[in-house]
């Protein structure tokens, strides 16, 4: 197993990683030799080849910064489908249905005029394509006021139409679908109000505009004849150019635990992509050199707005009501708004935590929605399964394939 000094990682390939700045070195015997009396503790630090990488957080500190990247606007609260297993009960969030107002979408685009930090707009719901002129509305205005916005939209695809076709083209706006896989998976829960499967027409209305599908998140219940990877194939077969996800439902996500990292990067190396997501998002995470100073990006990068104006972390939080609102895009006070990211950034930073000293830190993701805190109990789980992918990286370098691990990869860059 790979030996872990503070933000330095040792493979057995003698591969050293730094968790600091997200760098690699290949050791020789010289600076080995001088890392293993560091680790046992025959040298000070100061006496060290390795004391500039120790005392070095200049990252850390250029990183730890807090701005509005992404916002996710929810275009109507309401949906067209009545998927047996959706979380915001039909879209709605337990609230009222409702379709965002032109009054609403004036507020945003003001709200956008003055964060012009601002990377990318996501629509979704409910389902975003009942509002097709709201999204137009804030298509044309967003980009006037930064012409480098970027747009995603998150749908069940069965409402898409030429209207709205123009805009993906006029907006380059990339899409990610929900489908579940074959006819019999996907209409066992993806079904209408009138209790009909979609699959047939989310292929009909999807597979001529495949280009602009960027990603597909399937949800896998459990109740499949198909493993996920099966089900992951279908849907490559089907769509062959999007990367694909195939996720637990919200209530059956497993802890963190043990895994066989060998396999599951070999599995990546074979271009399994989209099964493995820890795995892969450390993997990716580390060759693109992406900190992570919070616990989570909700509040600290990404903002969701709900059809009413209301302003939350993320949508997760819709449906717990007040306690994590941010503020109000009708009635909208900076300052207010500006303390409670800051209180709540305070609590996901993990520089406020023991997990400032782990050389897991710049990766680690705890989701607050979920378990209403901040969890530690499958710390340990985490750091066991970090220290194999370290070694089995160690060794893909050192027997020069690397590269490959980078190419397979890079196919889920555009989703991430």
């Amino acid at each position: 197993m790979a030996k872990v000094y503070k933000n330095l990682v040792l493979t057995e390939a003698q591969i050293l990683f730094d968790t600091n700045t997200l760098k690699t070195f290949q050791l020789n015997k010289e600076y080995l030799n001088d890392f293993l009396n560091l680790y046992s503790g025959h040298k000070k630090e100061q006496d060290s080849k390795f004391y500039d990488l120790l005392t070095n957080n200049s990252t850390y500190a250029k990183t730890k910064n807090i701005s509005v990247k992404i916002i996710k606007i929810n275009m109507a609260n309401m949906c067209n489908l009545k998927c047996k297993y959706c979380y915001a009960n039909a879209g709605t969030y337990n609230k009222p249905k409702k379709i965002m107002s032109e009054q609403t979408i004036k507020q945003i685009i003001k709200f956008i005029h003055n964060h012009k930090e601002l990377e990318y707009i996501c629509f979704f719901g409910g389902e975003p394509l009942l509002n097709i002129s709201g999204i137009k509305m804030i298509c044309e205005k967003a980009r006037e006021i930064n012409p480098n916005v970027k747009f995603l939209c998150q749908t069940n695809g069965t409402l898409i139409n030429a209207e709205f076709i123009k805009l993906l083209k006029k907006f380059e706006i990339e899409l990610t679908l929900s489908i579940d896989g074959n006819k019999k998976d996907n209409d066992r829960n993806r079904i209408d109000v009138n209790g009909n499967g979609t699959f047939e027409k989310i292929l009909e209305k999807t597979l001529p505009i495949q280009s602009y599908i960027s990603s597909i998140e399937a949800t896998y219940d459990g109740k499949s004849t198909l493993s996920k990877n099966e089900v992951k194939d279908i849907l490559k077969e089907i769509y062959p150019n999007t990367y694909i996800l195939v996720a637990d439902l919200i209530e059956n996500q497993p802890h963190e635990e043990s895994r066989n990292i060998e396999n599951e990067i070999q599995q990546i190396l074979n271009n399994k992509l989209g099964e493995f997501r820890w795995t892969e998002g450390f993997l990716r995470d580390f060759m693109i050199g992406k900190r992570k100073d919070f616990f989570c990006a909700a509040g600290t990068q990404l903002i969701t707005i709900d059809s009413d104006g209301k302003i939350y972390p993320c949508q997760q939080f819709i449906k717990k009501g007040d306690a994590y609102l941010l503020g109000d895009i009708s009635n909208f006070n900076e300052e207010q708004f500006t303390n409670k990211v800051n209180n709540l950034s305070a609590y996901l930073a993990k520089d406020n935590y023991k997990c400032r000293n782990c050389f897991l830190n710049w990766q680690c993701h705890k989701c607050l929605a979920i378990n209403n805190e901040i969890n530690f109990s499958d710390c340990e789980y985490k750091k066991e399964n970090a220290l194999r992918i370290f070694d089995k990286l160690g060794e893909l370098i050192v027997s020069g394939q690397y590269e490959n691990l980078v190419k397979c990869v890079a196919g889920g860059y555009r989703y991430a």
